[in-house]
């Protein structure tokens, strides 16, 4: 119900907004859709505090670690592969800033990853006894 309300408000914002948007308005040469692939997935991943300043790879790491954090918080892991999924196909390439929208659920990722992964590498021991 919720996505249906969302695609509503959303479409009514782009009749408003196309309504009040003139011909010198459209100042970007290119579309929206670009399939920027990985490569713009890792660029918006390292719109990221300290990340902004290291490899494309490192941020790759911190994306699969913090995804692994976020086993147990599915509507963050959700939120984050969503966006993720977007990414690939959607997004000019000056907008790598985008990945603020899920770069604190990354972060949040590594604070648990430690704990989840502990919990994968070492097997539960079963309570009957």
């Amino acid at each position: 119900m919720a996505l249906v309300v969302y695609a509503a408000f959303y479409a009514w914002h782009w009749m408003q907004l196309s309504a009040l948007l003139g011909a010198a308005d459209h100042a970007a040469a290119t579309d929206w859709l670009q399939f920027g692939g990985v490569t713009f997935v890792l660029r918006t991943a390292a719109f990221n505090g300290v990340l902004l300043v290291l490899p494309y790879w490192v941020a790759a790491i911190v994306l699969v670690v913090g995804l692994v954090g976020l086993k147990d918080t599915p509507r963050a892991a959700l939120a984050v592969v969503l966006n993720l999924l977007l990414f690939v196909v959607y997004g000019r390439p000056e907008n790598e800033y985008w990945g603020a929208l899920y770069a604190p659920l990354v972060a949040l990722g590594l604070v648990f990853a430690p704990g989840v992964i502990g919990g994968l590498i070492t097997p539960r021991r079963s309570s009957s006894a």
